[in-house]
């Protein structure tokens, strides 16, 4: 299957850097995380990174009160990440 992402930009020095947009909900779900891991995996030469339109939270509350958000997922699969705004160095590393 192709791969399509949200924007792909490439660079002055001609790499390549695939973006998703995500938002809060069912655009960040369980089927959309599994997806992107499975596109990492089987791509792992690929620069995929993600700009959450806010840090949301995922899946249920604690007990403790506490939940994850988006880049406490993105932390733990090993993704770059953004809320809002690309950093500028994405564009220059």
């Amino acid at each position: 299957a192709e791969y399509l992402p949200d924007f792909k930009i490439t660079k002055r020095d001609g790499s390549v850097i695939f973006v998703e947009y995500k938002g809060n909900g069912r655009s960040f779900d369980y089927a959309v995380r599994r997806k992107l891991i499975a596109v990492k995996t089987l791509n792992p030469d690929l620069d995929l990174r993600l700009i959450f339109h806010s840090d949301g939270k995922i899946g249920h509350v604690r007990k403790d009160g506490t939940f994850r958000r988006q880049s406490d997922w993105a932390k733990e699969n090993g993704f770059k990440f953004a809320i809002r705004v690309p950093p500028k160095d994405w564009f220059n590393d």
